[in-house]
């Protein structure tokens, strides 16, 4: 399939009340396809389940593995941590009190 074929476009005209219902009846048929495999994937005894309760601990179980073996990067990224919270703090106890502060963070360059 080449790029241009995957591009949508608007069509030229208004499409035939024949074509629409056609156009419709796909997206229904489609919609009636993907309930169909979501329920029997649902139904499979070998599919995961849609969300494992236990993800984040093992997530956070690795986290701490890793920053017990690497304790500096530990502190930096605590540190980090105190003097980004820091600068948070201070500037919205600066806009608080009527001040206008410098951002704490803003956007890159470019970026809508």
């Amino acid at each position: 399939m080449d790029e241009a074929s995957r591009v949508w476009k608007l069509p030229e005209g208004v499409p035939s009340p024949s074509d629409f219902a056609d156009a419709w009846g796909r997206v229904f048929a489609g919609t009636l396809d993907l309930v169909d495999a979501t329920a029997r994937r649902t139904l499979c005894p070998d599919a995961p389940p849609p969300y494992d309760p236990a993800a984040p601990v093992r997530a956070f179980t690795e986290l701490g593995a890793y920053f017990a073996g690497h304790p500096v990067e530990f502190f930096k990224a605590q540190q980090q941590a105190a003097t980004d919270g820091m600068k948070l703090w201070t500037s919205a106890a600066a806009r608080a009190a009527g001040a206008a502060p410098e951002p704490v963070i803003a956007p890159a360059r470019g970026d809508r």
